[in-house]
């Protein structure tokens, strides 16, 4: 993609849209960043659970045992949610920033369907494990399910976050009009709120604080990483980056503070005495999480030291290398998050 033409970079500067008003679809190469970034995020949290005890291992003779698949599949689930919710949040906020594009609604569907797919199949999934069954055995038993999805807060959770996701997908046809293009990234950030009531932030002593801050902590992370998705989703529509990459950059300081602060605080709420939660194998993933924290903290310097300029001026180029960079980065973060949950202290 060459630089806008300056009649972009006017149509930029007074703030209308220098593309037409249906922009272009995001481009091949957009999508296999998207690809291997899922990639990259599944091979950190195969490794992660390797290394530091989270992986699923036999259970000692005469228990119940759930099995390698159903161990195995409960992470890649929950990893399949993030990809989703992500993808979807993604395209609404492209579709914020460049109107009128049946691409972004498109995405925001694909995206809303793995997300809700993932949520139903995590039902199962997790009853077994929790029975330490098989899911094979779980799955003939719709009396299970049901009474999982409605007595249970694991199961009320992942029910209730599938609603939201099959919502976010009927909702996209909104994103064509001024309403629905801010209600859908709100419904989209909603529906990652029900989980953090769950996992570690429910399991210690300040039970509200730790919910509370995860849950910033979720929304500053989901808005940081769908926020540069959707940025590239617009490299074939220089007018409407020009414009949205100042903006971004401001949002992602924001984010990246709040996702440090909350972190920290969420940390000190396991009740668990911080030299032994950072000693043990849950110390070992947060540390490698907060060093890719520290890594994309540079390079969002960076973008606002050099990309930024650069994009204003009218050369989007300088956008691509970087911002690829980063996205696999935070593939990587959300891969050590994923596992982070499933650790031992």
């Amino acid at each position: 993609m060459g630089p806008p033409t300056g009649s972009a970079r006017s149509a930029a500067a007074r703030g209308g849209d220098a593309e037409p008003p249906t922009a272009a679809p995001a481009s091949p190469r957009a999508a296999a960043v998207g690809v291997a970034a899922l990639g990259v995020g599944a091979v950190v949290l195969v490794l992660a659970l390797l290394l530091a005890g989270g992986a699923p291992r036999p259970a000692p003779a005469g228990l119940p045992d759930p099995g390698p698949v159903t161990g195995w599949a409960v992470p890649v689930a929950r990893l399949l949610q993030h990809a989703g919710a992500l993808l979807a949040l993604a395209g609404s906020l492209a579709a914020l920033a460049a109107p009128g594009a049946p691409a972004r609604v498109r995405l925001v569907v694909t995206g809303a369907a793995v997300w809700a797919a993932a949520s139903l199949a995590a039902l199962p999934l997790t009853l077994a494990e929790g029975l330490g069954r098989p899911v094979t055995a779980v799955l003939p038993r719709p009396d299970l399910l049901a009474q999982y999805a409605s007595e249970f807060p694991r199961g009320r959770v992942l029910l209730l976050t599938a609603v939201l996701a099959v919502l976010v997908a009927v909702a996209a046809p909104a994103l064509r009009h001024p309403a629905g293009r801010v209600g859908v990234p709100v419904l989209a950030l909603t529906g990652l709120l029900p989980a953090v009531g769950t996992g570690h932030a429910a399991a210690g002593d300040e039970r509200l604080l730790g919910v509370l801050t995860l849950g910033g902590h979720v929304v500053a992370a989901a808005l940081w990483v769908a926020g540069l998705a959707a940025l590239g989703l617009l490299v074939r529509a220089p007018g409407a980056l020009v414009r949205a990459v100042p903006r971004y950059s401001a949002v992602a300081l924001a984010c990246f503070v709040v996702v440090g602060v909350t972190g920290v605080l969420n940390a000190a709420t396991h009740g668990v005495p911080v030299p032994d939660l950072l000693a043990g194998p849950y110390g070992g993933v947060l540390a490698a999480k907060t060093l890719a924290l520290v890594a994309l903290g540079v390079l969002g310097w960076r973008h606002r030291r050099v990309t930024v300029p650069r994009v204003v001026a009218g050369r989007p180029r300088a956008f691509r290398a970087l911002a690829a960079g980063e996205l696999l980065l935070m593939a990587a973060a959300f891969g050590l998050a994923t596992a982070l949950a499933r650790t031992p202290w």
